[in-house]
């Protein structure tokens, strides 16, 4: 699901050609402690940018389509009030 960008925020774009995600995997995609991989993976990352988009006032999405790859788009508001930084 790709949100439009609104006026005063920015887009960014990180895609891949990948295998894609499996549905049933992007529904906990942003839980902490959730990874598909094995070894010293914490299933940290995405729980921890998640929190972090969300902070700043953004969004995060993932699009993914099996066998075509995966676009991850965060969404953030632009300001020119340094304070707010």
């Amino acid at each position: 699901m790709k949100k439009k960008r609104l006026p005063g925020s920015i887009e960014i774009c990180i895609r891949d050609n990948g295998p894609g995600i499996r549905p049933e995997i992007r529904e906990k995609l942003f839980e902490p402690y959730n990874s598909t991989k094995t070894g010293k993976n914490s299933g940290l990352g995405l729980a921890i940018v998640h929190t972090i988009v969300k902070e700043l006032n953004g969004q995060i999405t993932c699009d993914s389509e099996i066998g075509r790859g995966t676009c991850f788009s965060v969404y953030l508001p632009v300001t020119s009030n340094r304070s707010a930084v």
